[in-house]
């Protein structure tokens, strides 16, 4: 149950992204598959990160 919540937040906030957020998808989005890809508004229970690298195991929160 909490699990669905969280994946319907994180499409939610897909919808309504920051502008420092929107420039920073435009420049990461559309990458070459051998550079590290990213993914937007990722559930990480219990939260959902602004950005979500799994190669990298790294997590990018934009404050606007």
């Amino acid at each position: 149950m909490r699990r669905t919540l969280i994946k319907r937040r994180a499409r939610a906030l897909r919808k309504v992204m920051s502008e420092p957020e929107v420039s920073l998808w435009a420049r990461l989005r559309g990458r070459p598959p051998d550079k590290p890809t990213f993914r937007r508004q990722h559930p990480f229970t219990p939260y959902v990160v602004d950005f979500f690298c799994e190669r990298a195991d790294l997590v990018v929160e934009i404050d606007g």
